[in-house]
């Protein structure tokens, strides 16, 4: 007869806390790990769907400046609203901040709820300094505010501030002084635009006042350095000194009809053909944005084509044209400028999916193998 052990314990099964106890503590912290993983995911998503759809459609819709406007705006925070608009109020620019509040209105922010009694004082302000600025503006030409502006507008429309501008630049031709080549060029075009309004009654005042906004622009030495070098190329390849000359010559004669005959013929048609089309873009931004937000454009724009590029973006934000520039600040309304930028958000996104995929694929792995454990596990019904 065997001899049983005196420890009879070494014969029993241990406790299943003991056995399990450690596995069970394992398998708690990788669902955690998990639940974390699932909601950092979650967070990830609330920051790369949206950027990366953007960026999709940026990339769908190829090097559209209205487009790469839109994808540059998805960025802004509200307080970046809120604070150009405080800054617009302080700067007593009801304009801007007008535009602002536009702006911040189509993309959901609130900038305040004092915003529109805000611009309405900052409106009365500018009225106090009307008085006297479009006289200034319609004789010497020079518009320093939206006033100035309008009366070198009415000078221009009337014919009269571009004869003044051709006839002064002629006389300084015949005297052998530096000739402004840019008045000449811009002071042709209005002229031609001038009949144009004249016989179409009026349907030609749009460009016509974007002729005299950029030629007062240029006069204040508003342009960017490079967009006052390529228009003043223009000019000097659209100016024929020839006719200039003989312009002079009429004049000095006080012979208004031979005068306007060789007018006609001081511009190249080529070259004022592409001033011509630069002035159509800044009567749209004008039409936008008002007089200092077309100063801002040309202030900014590094030549004729991104006049062209920023006309586009106003069309597409209206009368918020100026606000959404402010927040654009310096970015480059060029796919290449933020390509490097949308296929990283891309990246990201794809990444994102891959990993919510991974995890999406292991639950649903355990969850058939559980499902397979417990079908097995139930008692097959014997037949009586």
């Amino acid at each position: 007869m065997t001899e049983r052990p005196k420890d009879e314990t070494a014969f029993r099964t241990p406790p299943q806390t003991a056995r399990t106890g450690p596995g069970r503590r394992w398998r708690r912290a990788r669902c955690l790990a998990e639940l974390a993983l699932v909601l950092g995911l979650a967070a990830a998503a609330i920051l790369f769907l949206p950027r990366a759809e953007a960026a999709l459609t940026l990339l769908r819709a190829g090097d559209d400046p209205v487009a790469v406007a839109d994808w540059h705006l998805a960025g802004r925070k509200a307080a970046d609203y809120r604070t150009a608009f405080a800054e617009a109020i302080a700067a007593g620019d009801a304009g801007l901040a007008e535009s602002l509040a536009d702006l911040a209105r189509e993309k959901g922010v609130d900038v305040g709820p004092d915003a529109g009694r805000e611009i309405a004082a900052a409106r009365a302000v500018e009225e106090v300094r009307v008085a006297s600025d479009a006289w200034n503006g319609f004789v010497s030409g020079t518009a320093t505010t939206e006033t100035e502006l309008a009366g070198s507008i009415a000078a221009d429309l009337s014919g009269f501030g571009d004869i003044r501008d051709l006839f002064r630049e002629a006389g300084n031709h015949l005297a052998g002084r530096p000739v402004d080549t840019t008045m000449v060029a811009l002071a042709a075009v209005g002229l031609g635009l001038t009949a144009v309004t004249v016989a179409s009654f009026g349907s030609g005042t749009p460009a016509k006042a974007g002729v005299s906004t950029l030629k007062a622009a240029s006069r204040a030495g508003r342009l960017s350095r490079p967009l006052a070098r390529e228009v003043g190329r223009l000019a000097r390849e659209a100016v024929d000194t020839k006719a200039l000359g003989a312009v002079g010559k009429a004049v000095a004669r006080f012979d208004g009809a031979a005068a306007k005959g060789a007018a006609r013929s001081v511009l190249r048609p080529g070259p004022g053909a592409a001033i011509r089309q630069l002035a159509d873009d800044v009567a749209v931004v004008g039409r936008n944005t008002g007089y200092r937000g077309t100063l801002q454009v040309l202030a900014r724009a590094d030549d004729a084509a991104e006049v062209g590029r920023l006309a586009r973006v106003s069309q597409r934000f209206g009368k918020a044209t100026r606000g959404a520039l402010v927040l654009l600040a310096d970015g480059a309304l060029t796919l290449g400028a933020v390509l490097v930028s949308a296929v990283a958000w891309l990246a990201g996104a794809v990444f994102w999916t891959l990993v919510a995929l991974t995890i999406v694929t292991r639950r649903l792995w355990r969850l058939g193998r559980w499902l397979g454990r417990t079908l097995a596990r139930r008692p097959v019904p014997v037949a009586a």
